[in-house]
C-alpha cells in the first residue's frame, strides 16, 4: 500500500453523542458509528522518535460510509487520494502519475479504512482504552493493534464535544504522525461520484495488484 495511505487518517467519523463510560471499545464505537458522512480541514506532520519534524502539509478532506474517502493534500505539494470503496488511487499531479490499489484484506488495517467502514470491528482488531485527559469535555482513547502486520503499533484519538479533533499514528520505528482537524461538517449530503478517480490524459498510472 502507499505510504501516503499508511498514514491517513482520512477517514473522520466523528459523532453527535459525546458520552463515555466504563466500556471504551462501546464508547468508541459509539463515537464512531454515530455518523455517515463528514467533510472537513487538516493538518498533519510526521515526528521522528527524536521529536524533530520531518514533515508537514495541509489540506481537506471527505469520507461517506462504506470504505469511501477523498483526501485533498493541498500544500506544499498537491496530491490526491481517493477510494471508492473497492480501488485506492494515489494521484500526485506535479509528476502526472497515478497508482491504483485493491481494497484488501490488509489495507483494511490502515487508519482511513478503519474509520470509513465498520466501527464494530475495532475491538476485533485492537485493544482499546480510554485515556487520562485534563478537560472534561475531550474524550480520549488509545487503540493498540492486535496484528502483529499492521502499518501503525497504536493510534491515539480525541474527540472535543463528541467530533473527533485529534489524532496520531506510531509505526514500526517509532515515528508518529499527528492529524489535528478542524471545521468538521457531519453528515453532509456527499455523491458517490465525488469518490471515483478517472486519470487525466497523459497520466502514468502504475497498477499494483
Amino acid at each position: 500500500m502507499f505510504r501516503l495511505f499508511a498514514q491517513l487518517s482520512c477517514a473522520f467519523y466523528l459523532l453527535a453523542p459525546s458520552y463515555v463510560g466504563a466500556e471504551p471499545a462501546k464508547d468508541l464505537t459509539q463515537l464512531l458509528g454515530g455518523m455517515n458522512a463528514a467533510t472537513g480541514q487538516f493538518e498533519q506532520s510526521l515526528v521522528d522518535v527524536k521529536g524533530q519534524q520531518l514533515q508537514a502539509s495541509q489540506g481537506t478532506f471527505s469520507v461517506k460510509k462504506p470504505g469511501k474517502f477523498l483526501w485533498l493534500t493541498e500544500s506544499p505539494f498537491p496530491q490526491q487520494l481517493i477510494s471508492n470503496g473497492q480501488e485506492l488511487w494515489l494521484y500526485d499531479a506535479d509528476l502526472e502519475q497515478a497508482s491504483i490499489s485493491a481494497i484488501d484484506a490488509d489495507s483494511q488495517q490502515t487508519p482511513a479504512l478503519l474509520l470509513s467502514g465498520d466501527a464494530k470491528k475495532l475491538k476485533d482488531q485492537f485493544t482499546i482504552l480510554q485515556a487520562a485527559s485534563a478537560d472534561s469535555n475531550v474524550a480520549a482513547f488509545e487503540l493498540t493493534s492486535k496484528n502483529t502486520k499492521a502499518a501503525f503499533t497504536r493510534i491515539s484519538a480525541s474527540f472535543t464535544a463528541g467530533v473527533l479533533s485529534r489524532m496520531s499514528f506510531v509505526d514500526k520505528i517509532g515515528n508518529t504522525t499527528v492529524f489535528v482537524f478542524d471545521g468538521v461538517t457531519l453528515n453532509p449530503v456527499l455523491a458517490d461520484g465525488l469518490f471515483d478517480f478517472t486519470p487525466p490524459k497523459g497520466t502514468d498510472v502504475i497498477r499494483n495488484d
